[in-house]
């Protein structure tokens, strides 16, 4: 990574004393580095015409990812220092785009600077865990999380049952919030399709029940 600095440093300081006082070492010391990074990759970075430098066609294809590479070291660099210091300074969230919406920007309005920032990807219901092998660091989801991940509850959402006024649910269950599933079981019932979450959700019930 140190070799990748140097790199960059002459690329953008046109030369290499110049890249030398930038970086505040000797012109000789730059020098041999250069040649060590040349060995390693086994690649001509430099064409070399009496004093002068000139950077190679593989050189200039090697710039944006030695570029990358700094900035994602960077990154990682600061992620430490954060976690040493015991902060986040940032998290990426995935979530549905209904839960982004409706969940995740109030939250963000209203919590303002007190909390890291947060980026948002949306996900399907049924892709949001996989988010986690590297687009996110925390999902929100309202499907049950699986045995391989940490999980923190946020809240309950019921899942609700509707009857006209007459109806003899609605009679049974005056003055109640909730209906068994058995009982439920025992009228027609008009469901979501299979895609839906809610739809997952009573299913497991009626399986249990």
């Amino acid at each position: 990574m140190v070799k990748a600095k140097y790199f960059l440093a002459v690329v953008d300081s046109g030369t290499v004393t110049a890249a030398a006082e930038r970086l505040g070492i000797t012109q000789p010391a730059l020098s041999r580095q250069l040649r060590r990074f040349e060995k390693e990759l086994d690649l001509e970075l430099f064409v070399r015409a009496g004093s002068s430098l000139a950077l190679s066609d593989a050189a200039h294809a090697l710039i944006p990812t030695c570029r990358r590479l700094l900035a994602e070291s960077a990154r990682a660099g600061q992620a430490v220092e954060a976690l040493r210091a015991g902060s986040v300074p940032a998290l990426r969230v995935a979530a549905t785009p209904t839960t982004i919406s409706t969940l995740l920007a109030p939250f963000i309005e209203a919590a303002g600077s007190t909390i890291p920032l947060l980026t948002t990807t949306p996900v399907t219901h049924y892709d949001v865990f996989d988010a986690l092998e590297g687009a996110a660091d925390v999902v929100i989801a309202t499907i049950p999380p699986g045995n391989d991940v940490a999980s923190l509850a946020l809240g309950t959402i019921p899942v609700r049952a509707w009857v006209p006024p007459t109806h003899p649910l609605a009679l049974e269950c005056a003055g109640s919030t909730s209906v068994e599933v058995k009982r439920l079981l025992q009228e027609n019932v008009a469901l979501p399709s299979r895609r839906s979450v809610s739809r997952g959700v009573v299913d497991s019930f009626v399986g249990t029940a």
